[in-house]
């Protein structure tokens, strides 16, 4: 791919964008970093489900770092910076990271819904279970992120030549059959099963609510 100069110079909502990017991004850097220091501080006092929001954080932590310094810096110059590579490169952990916070997210709420739901099995979520599916997700994110670069779908420069994500304006069978397939089982999927979890979940939470109205 070659060099993209696309707008020779910055203009205002260029500068505008990168520096919102950097405020935001500095911003929910500290704040992601405090919350995991927070829980690295309770040690063997975290519960299971700590560990998926630690995952959580994590994800988002990758997002920040691995994406705000790069498009915000593009931002001031109005065009992409770091040639191929590096538009790959970035557009993989951003799928990487942003897969696995998708992820952590559904099976934060399958958790909601087996505490809440379905009390046999809280004596079998263990810490070895759930830093099972947590390989799980980080194993299914990889998967995906991969696709791209292996050449089913592919990562390209967006429009504002400011990003790299997910080639989304090609036309052939690969990039058809990559969004397709990726939009019903990274997106569609997840967000069913969220919305399934957490509704039998209050669900049940007001059923509790209203017996022990009643006594």
């Amino acid at each position: 791919m070659e060099n993209v100069t696309g707008r020779q110079t910055t203009g205002t909502p260029d500068l505008a964008v990168g520096t919102y990017l950097i405020v935001i991004g500095t911003i929910g850097s500290l704040l992601n970093c405090i919350l995991l220091a927070m829980y690295c501080r309770m040690g063997s006092s975290l519960n299971p489900t700590s560990l998926l929001l630690i995952n959580l954080l994590v994800s988002d932590l990758g997002i920040l770092i691995f994406g705000f310094p790069f498009s915000a810096s593009s931002s001031f110059y109005g065009r992409w910076l770091f040639e191929d590579w590096g538009c790959q490169l970035y557009a993989f952990l951003g799928f990487l990271f942003g897969s696995a916070h998708i992820g952590t997210l559904t099976f934060l709420a399958l958790d909601r819904y087996l505490a809440t739901c379905r009390g046999e099995f809280r004596g079998k979520l263990t810490y070895k279970r759930y830093l099972q599916l947590i390989l799980t997700v980080w194993c299914y994110s990889f998967f995906w992120a991969a696709m791209p670069l292996l050449g089913w779908g592919s990562y390209g420069i967006e429009p504002s030549l400011q990003s790299c994500t997910i080639e989304w304006r090609k036309n052939d069978t690969a990039y058809k059959s990559f969004t397709i397939v990726y939009f019903v089982l990274g997106y569609v999927a997840p967000l069913l099963i969220v919305i399934v979890c957490y509704r039998y979940s209050a669900i049940h939470a007001a059923i509790l609510h209203d017996r022990l109205a009643e006594e």
